[in-house]
């Protein structure tokens, strides 16, 4: 969110001229005393800085800059377009004259508040990694170049060589990413810096473009890990990074006996990603980098995954726990626990120090899908009497970013809420009548070839599925099973229920086989975007028709 705009010349003024009740309006208003004072200072060190560059008019600065999923906001960001290249700095402003300490990482901890701590280069990290999944994701038609710079006015060089910072002049690697770090009295340094990345540039969108892709997001699953060995690269809601500390302090805290944790979600809660993160967390350290595992029942989604990720970091067959043996700090992680065999879990549990599963009781989509989190915990106990669980639950449902309207809508399908919702935003389409609906997707691909699409039947099984209800212009491939998705998201699904379906009497959608009624939220909750549902079952389909108001 934009809350501060403007270029170079009209940023000097302001700083100069104005009050910050006046530059920032909206966000002094709820500002603390101790924010206000940050910019009264930090602020005007930045101003200087600007003052002494030979930046251009067509220069932009935000300052307060606020990212979706992110409690805190970016202090500055320059953006400007040299020779077709969209360059962005993200700045971070600091007053602080020590930190406590550098990590292995070579990253600084400094005090947050009275009593908190946080990593200053992590978290510039995040801001550019956020910019950069979401832009790629986007398909950014121009070219970019995101840096990101910390300035601590405060703090001496004489400061950075005592407590042991690795800093090569004013680069600051770290993890393994390129950052500069400017310091007390380097007005000039930092000035010069300026004048050489947005030398004779010319004015970039970047900002606008990106804001505007906020009705379009949706997290894929597999953009969002492709290639990735390193969870510091993976974005995560602010909500999401304290659960996740909240997971390595528990895992990492030093006890003979077994630990268990159970991290529970809808569909689209960010699940897979999130264990991910933590996968590549612990699979980083060298004391479980050898012992670290993640895996999934369904060979088609471990196949489907495994596409995107790099040889040493890919997902197993939950199938090939049960070959393993007991090992020091082991650590399995499973995703779509729901979806396991007792003997899987019983296993795990016999042969791990630790074992950390997500699950979403509401998508089992088998009827040999017996597990369940309280059976777990009962096996867990069972197995190490004195082992320590942990439960939390994902909440954010980032997948659908792109058309929160949808998930609204979908969810409203299966309950009694009554609540309004404009199905005109929630974009499901309900059919009784094939060739109708297939005018309506081939006027959709017209629009947009590159979707993907894919159509699903809720009475097909993993060994046999029929591709004649959906007759042409669609091909056997663009046909599925829900194995083929389960755990994964297409932009659109289409959905085909067949006539006799039992269901129970009620409003809403509730089919007596759980299964099928699992099947039919699970594949409604695949899709970014939207859907298109085609229902020869006449009791159904009024239920669904007086839902969507149409």
């Amino acid at each position: 969110m934009i809350c501060y705009e403007a270029n170079i010349e009209d940023f000097s003024y302001d700083m100069l001229w104005k009050t910050f009740d006046e530059v920032l309006p909206d966000l002094y208003k709820i500002a603390t005393n101790g924010e206000q004072k940050a910019w009264e200072v930090s602020l005007m060190q930045i101003a200087k800085v600007i003052q002494k560059s030979n930046l251009n008019t067509n220069v932009k600065v935000y300052l307060e800059y606020k990212f979706d999923f992110c409690e805190s906001r970016c202090d500055v960001i320059l953006t400007g377009n040299v020779k077709g290249v969209d360059k962005v700095l993200v700045i971070e402003l600091k007053q602080h004259s020590t930190f406590n300490r550098v990590s292995l990482g070579n990253d600084i901890q400094l005090l947050t508040g009275k009593t908190g701590r946080g990593y200053l280069g992590s978290q510039i990290k995040r801001y550019i990694n956020f910019f950069e999944t979401v832009v790629q994701m986007q398909n950014h038609e121009k070219e970019f170049e995101i840096n990101g710079v910390a300035y601590l006015h405060n703090l001496k060089r004489s400061t950075v060589i005592k407590k042991e910072l690795q800093l090569n002049k004013n680069d600051w690697t770290v993890t393994g990413t390129n950052l500069k770090f400017f310091l007390h009295d380097e007005h000039d340094k930092f000035a010069n810096y300026l004048n050489e990345v947005f030398q004779d540039c010319e004015k970039s969108n970047f900002i606008e473009e990106f804001e505007k892709t906020k009705n379009k997001r949706g997290f894929k699953t597999v953009e969002v890990l492709k290639n990735k060995t390193n969870e510091h690269d993976i974005v995560l809601t602010d909500v999401q990074m304290k659960l996740a500390k909240e997971v390595k302090t528990f895992v990492q805290k030093v006890e003979d006996n077994k630990k268990l944790v159970i991290l529970e979600g809808k569909a689209g809660t960010g699940k897979t990603i999130f264990l991910y993160s933590l996968f590549l967390y612990f699979k980083n350290l060298k004391k479980y980098e050898n012992n670290t595992f993640i895996m999934a029942r369904n060979p088609t989604y471990v196949k489907n995954i495994n596409l995107f990720l790099e040889q040493n970091y890919k997902f197993n067959r939950a199938s090939s726990v049960e070959t393993f043996k007991e090992a020091k700090d082991q650590i399995i992680l499973f995703d779509e626990a729901q979806r396991l065999t007792m003997n899987q879990v019983t296993n795990a549990i016999k042969v791990a120090k630790t074992v950390i599963i997500c699950l979403d009781e509401q998508q089992k989509i088998n009827a040999k899908d017996n597990v369940t989190k309280q059976w777990i915990k009962n096996t867990f106990k069972s197995i190490d009497p004195k082992g320590s669980i942990y439960e939390n639950t994902l909440l954010n449902q980032m997948r659908f970013l792109k058309n929160s309207e949808y998930i609204t809508m979908v969810e409203s399908l299966f309950s009694d809420d009554e609540t309004f919702i404009d199905n005109s935003k929630a974009n499901i389409h309900l059919f009784n009548n094939l060739n109708e609906m297939h005018f309506d997707i081939n006027n959709l691909l017209k629009q947009n070839n590159k979707l993907s699409i894919k159509a699903f039947s809720i009475n097909d099984n993993k060994f046999e599925f029929k591709t004649g209800w959906l007759n042409t212009p669609f091909s056997k491939e663009e046909i599925a099973t829900i194995y083929y998705v389960h755990g994964l998201e297409v932009d659109y699904v289409v959905i085909y229920i067949p006539k006799g379906i039992e269901i129970n009497n009620v409003n809403y959608i509730s089919i007596k086989d759980k299964i099928k009624n699992n099947r039919l939220m699970t594949l409604l909750t695949r899709a970014l975007i939207g859907a298109y549902i085609y229902c020869k079952d006449k009791n159904i389909y009024k239920i669904i028709k007086n839902k969507l108001g149409v």
